[in-house]
C-alpha cells in the first residue's frame, strides 16, 4: 500500500512538472506512463484488478494507451491515458473494446471541476 501512495505523489509530481515544464513533456509523459503501468502492476499483485481489466489494459496498450484499474477494482472501470498527440482513431478503437463487450465512453481531464452557483 505504502508502494501505491508513494506512485501517486510522483504521479501528481509529474503532472505539475508536466503543466510547467513545456520542454521536458515527452520526458515527463514517459514518466507518468510508468508510473501508471507500476500502479496497475501493484494492484493486480495485491489481487484488486480482474480479468475483464486485465485484458482492456492489454488491448489499449497495443494502441499505445497506458492504462489502469480506477475505483474499488473487482471488474469495474479502466482510465486510458493517451498523449495528446495521440492518432489513432478513436472510434476504432472503441469498437474493439464493445466487441469484446466493454463499455466505452471518452472524455478529458483537467476540466473546472465542482462548481458552487447561487
Amino acid at each position: 500500500m505504502d508502494a501505491i501512495g508513494n506512485l501517486t505523489l510522483q504521479f501528481l509530481s509529474s503532472l505539475e512538472r508536466l503543466s510547467t515544464l513545456v520542454s521536458e513533456a515527452n520526458q515527463n509523459y514517459e514518466r507518468l506512463e510508468d508510473l501508471i503501468d507500476m500502479n496497475q502492476s501493484l494492484l493486480q499483485a495485491l489481487g484488486v484488478s480482474h480479468s475483464s481489466i486485465n485484458r482492456v489494459c492489454f488491448l489499449l496498450s497495443r494502441f499505445g494507451i497506458h492504462a489502469k484499474l480506477t475505483g474499488a477494482g473487482g471488474g469495474g472501470c479502466v482510465l486510458g491515458f493517451p498523449r495528446p498527440d495521440f492518432d489513432h482513431d478513436y472510434n476504432g478503437i472503441t469498437a474493439l473494446l464493445e466487441e469484446e463487450g466493454f463499455s466505452c465512453w471518452l472524455t478529458t481531464v483537467g476540466g473546472a471541476g465542482v462548481a458552487c452557483h447561487q
